[in-house]
């Protein structure tokens, strides 16, 4: 069977013609019988009492805490902490697959000769 190159896009989905409307009819507003005196229903009902006050919160002050105590900054790794020479480290053999990898590197000129005294003797 060829391709006849038609979808069947606009046989499946057709346009439905949809009203378009601007949202809800509001109903009619309420008509004021009388004049605002500035007094709304909260002011009415939801009086001030005096003598009351806020409760004191518990969040703590932003500002830094202040000791006269000197500061006590050793750790467990500081106190437990032996130096160690270098002279005694062992040094092993750099792989052939690596020497010759840093050979590759140096003859593009991706890798720059390492500087003298650097390398192990």
């Amino acid at each position: 069977m060829p391709f006849e190159g038609v979808t069947n896009y606009s046989s499946d989905f057709k346009k439905w013609n949809v009203p378009r409307t601007l949202g809800k009819p509001r109903p009619e507003a309420i008509q004021q019988s009388g004049k605002f005196e500035g007094l709304s229903t909260a002011k009415q009902h939801f009086i001030t009492h005096s003598g009351a006050h806020p409760a004191k919160s518990c969040k703590p002050d932003n500002r830094a805490f202040l000791s006269d105590s000197m500061l006590d900054d050793k750790t467990t790794y500081r106190v437990s902490y032996i130096p160690k020479s270098m002279r005694y480290v062992e040094r092993y053999p750099t792989p052939d697959w690596l020497k010759q990898q840093e050979e590759i590197w140096r003859k593009t000129g991706m890798m720059p000769k390492p500087p003298r005294g650097m390398t192990p003797e």
